[in-house]
Parts: C-alpha cells; sequence; structure tokens
C-alpha cells in the first residue's frame, strides 16, 4: 500500500560512497522531496574523497520504490495534444541521435531503466534492434505495449543476457536511482560487445545548479536519486570496469535548460517542480499562487535558461553530463 502524502516512510540506512566506499562526508544540504510522498528532511553529504554526494541516510532498498508515484516514469507532453508529443518526441531525437554518435549502421541496444520506452523507440525508428529492462511495472507494461521493443521487468542479473551482446548499453538518468551503481555497471560492461559502446547520463554534483539553487535544485529529487556522481567519480567508477571513457558531454537540450528554468521557479513557488509536475500529471495537490507565479515567472526562466547552459557547458559545470565509455 502506498503512504498517503506527508506520511513517513519506515527507518534510515547509513550507506556508504558508492564510488570509493569511503564513510561520513561533509554535509551539504537537507532537503525534502518535491513529489511530497513524505514531509520527513533528507540529508546529503558530499565524499571528501572522492567529491561524490549521496544521500545519507537514506531508505531501505526494500521501501524505495514506495517514493515513486503514478506517472513518475512518464513522459511530459505525451498526453498533453499534438504539440506536446511533436515536443517530447523532438527530444527522444536528440537523445537518439547522441547515442548513435557516428555509428555507421544501426546495431543492438539495451537500455536500461527504459522507463516507458520512449527513448527505445526512437532508437527503433533509427533501424536498432532495441532491449529494455525496467522494474517499475507500470513503466515497463507501458514499455512492452511499444512496437519493436524487448522489455525485461527484473533484475538486469536475472535477465539472461549473452554476454557481449549489445552495441551499445545506456543508463539515461538511470544509475543514480540505484543501490549499488558500481555493481550495475560492472554487470552491464559485461554484455558490452568488443568495440561497443557504455553511455551514462546524469546529474553533475559539480554544477553550478547545484550551488545555486541548493536544495531547490530540480535534478536533486531525493529520496529517489541516491547518489550525485561528478564527471571524474564516473570516469573512475567505469574505468573500474574495463572500459575506456572516450567522451564527456556538458550540453544537454532536454535535460538542462529546463532544469535551470524549474530550479529557477522552484524559488518563487511553494510547491516544488509545480511546471514539470503539472505537465506529467503528478501534481495532486496545486495552488492558485503557484499557478500565478510560475505562469509569471516560466518565460524570463526560460529565456535565460539557454545562455546560462551554454556558458555551464563551457565551464565544465553543467546540471547535467553525459559519459561515452567503449569497450577495449
Amino acid at each position: 500500500m502506498r503512504p498517503s502524502p506527508g506520511a513517513p516512510v519506515g527507518t534510515r540506512v547509513r550507506a556508504a560512497c558508492a564510488v570509493c566506499g569511503a564513510f561520513g562526508g561533509r554535509p551539504l544540504l537537507r532537503a525534502r522531496d518535491p513529489e511530497g510522498v513524505t514531509a520527513e528532511p533528507f540529508s546529503v553529504v558530499l565524499c571528501e574523497e572522492c567529491g561524490t554526494a549521496r544521500l545519507d541516510p537514506r531508505p531501505p532498498a526494500a521501501e524505495l520504490g514506495a517514493f515513486y508515484v503514478r506517472g513518475y516514469h512518464g513522459r511530459p507532453g505525451e498526453d498533453s495534444g499534438p504539440l506536446g508529443r511533436w515536443f517530447g518526441r523532438a527530444l527522444m531525437a536528440e537523445r537518439a541521435a547522441k547515442a548513435a554518435g557516428d555509428t555507421k549502421k544501426p546495431g543492438r541496444v539495451l537500455d536500461i531503466g527504459c522507463g516507458d520506452g520512449t527513448f527505445l523507440s526512437a532508437m527503433a525508428r533509427r533501424g536498432w534492434k532495441c532491449t529494455g529492462v525496467e522494474l517499475n511495472d507500470e513503466a515497463a507494461a507501458r514499455a512492452a505495449s511499444r512496437d519493436g521493443l524487448a522489455i525485461h521487468d527484473q533484475p538486469l542479473e536475472k535477465c539472461g543476457l549473452p554476454e557481449r551482446s549489445f552495441d551499445l548499453v545506456t543508463f539515461w538518468h538511470s544509475l543514480e536511482h540505484v543501490t549499488d551503481p558500481a555493481d550495475l555497471l560492472m554487470r552491464a560492461a559485461g554484455l558490452v560487445a568488443d568495440g561497443g559502446r557504455l553511455l551514462v547520463a546524469f546529474p553533475n554534483a559539480e554544477s553550478w545548479d547545484l550551488r545555486l539553487f541548493g536544495a531547490r535544485w530540480f535534478h536533486l529529487d531525493p529520496p529517489r536519486h541516491l547518489h550525485y556522481f561528478t564527471p571524474s567519480s564516473m570516469r573512475r567508477l567505469l574505468e573500474r570496469t574495463g572500459l575506456k571513457v572516450e567522451r564527456i558531454s556538458q550540453w544537454s537540450f532536454e535535460y538542462n535548460p529546463f532544469g535551470f528554468a524549474q530550479s529557477a521557479l522552484n524559488c518563487v513557488t511553494r510547491r516544488p517542480n509545480y511546471l514539470y509536475r503539472r505537465a506529467k500529471g503528478t501534481l495532486t495537490v496545486g495552488s492558485a499562487l503557484d499557478a500565478a507565479m510560475t505562469a509569471l515567472f516560466a518565460l524570463p526562466a526560460g529565456l535565460l535558461s539557454l545562455p546560462y547552459s551554454w556558458a555551464a557547458a563551457l565551464f565544465g559545470r553543467s546540471g547535467c553530463v553525459d559519459l561515452t565509455a567503449r569497450q577495449r
């Protein structure tokens, strides 16, 4: 049974750094669940050994599923008419182009944490053979209903996927959600074919966004986000698997401009992520004041988001980044 909004969920457990294994760290901030599943604040600490931030303490693994509200894995615009669907499809086309890179011909792609399958559908339209892994029942069912996708709704180690069988393995903002990202990356690396690639996209703990907005940062999202990596700490994880990092991208039209705009709007609304949750249909309690403030400041925040995102990318401080590594 899902807890009612504002209710505490279970106990908390201490967590070591997922990258270097260190305990403790410097307190960074305290933030509340923007979806309102619980009213309890969560502490984010910064590992002084490797620079990775994390939720500590955090809910036990068995209780994390309770924090994923219905519709969480959906895409904004999917049910908002032709214009919204067109915009959502354009974003997925950009993501698919980045993932395909300079690949000469379509191959086999595995998306781990595939959500409702919109990215894989974009890859299928490019001719790729698509497989996804998704543990959320609602999202997995929606992904499985799409044409041309093979979806597994169980942990990666139970999917029975052959080693070295994929030309591309992707984690689109999914690795920060798992309790043991190092182990999952190691398993995923074993599925990358010789010469194949693995791509990981994630919120950046070195970003200007985190420093500027703190607990109001859109991509903080506690307690669903358990880890906040940096490009250097993610490189460390990837190279531990035997992969060689070949590219770090600081630019994402899909994530960074909106991430800045929504974070800025969070500074003027009572409830966080009003615009985003309204677009996705997960807003259970709204207010006339939040609606008015969003309407008033959305355009200025949106106009400022593009030059800000370009500058952040130029100086290596984007809100979200992605790394691509290749099998040796």
